[in-house]
């Protein structure tokens, strides 16, 4: 295949086509340098994880981007994105130019916050949680963290209640902390049992 000339559309669109495989994997490599240099280990060891995960892809995405195939990176992270999802997700990603990890905790941010922080997702201690409501027969197999039972208290609405059924969605990226403080806590049997007796 000859090279096109220079200054034509299609030597424009294959030096774009080159420029996106290089980010593509140069993002990589700047991942893996800022992974090595970090302190906390909890941090370093899930930070790696994910480099693995996106390191094991990473010639799929080569090739589907040096194919001329779309990729945008996200204008919150840097990460290549090719949006490779169902709709509405994937044409959301693209108008907001975010990838998909971003993208879902941007989501969570919006809605937390138009809830007025006084509504269903809790945030304890940097983690989301969300109940599914209580079932006290219910098959533990199916319920949140194999039916255990969850005493908790709602900062913002003062809300006092039991649950079998806690689902959690996972701890809140340090970037979207702030606008996603904790709204709630959960209690021992002891201290919940305290609370209750207090308001009758």
């Amino acid at each position: 295949m000859s090279k096109p000339a220079y200054g034509t559309p299609e030597y424009d669109e294959q030096m774009r086509i080159n420029s996106n495989c290089y980010k593509v994997t140069n993002w990589g490599k700047e991942q893996m340098a800022k992974v090595v240099c970090m302190d906390d280990r909890n941090e370093r060891l899930k930070a790696f994880q994910d480099m693995t995960n996106y390191l094991s892809n990473l010639h799929l995405m080569v090739r589907n981007v040096g194919a001329g195939g779309y990729v945008h990176f996200c204008k919150h992270c840097g990460k290549p994105e090719q949006a490779n999802y169902q709709e509405p997700t994937a044409s959301r990603l693209k108008a907001n130019g975010l990838c998909f990890h971003c993208d879902f905790w941007h989501e969570k941010r919006t809605a937390y916050n138009a809830q007025s922080r006084a509504g269903r997702m809790l945030v304890m201690k940097g983690w989301v949680y969300g109940d599914s409501g209580d079932q006290p027969n219910g098959n533990k197999s199916w319920l949140g963290f194999g039916g255990s039972r969850w005493y908790l208290y709602q900062i913002t609405t003062g809300k006092l209640w039991s649950t079998n059924n806690l689902m959690c969605a996972g701890d809140v990226p340090a970037d979207y902390l702030p606008g996603m403080p904790d709204n709630a806590v959960a209690l021992t049997l002891e201290q919940f049992e305290l609370a209750q007796a207090g308001r009758s």
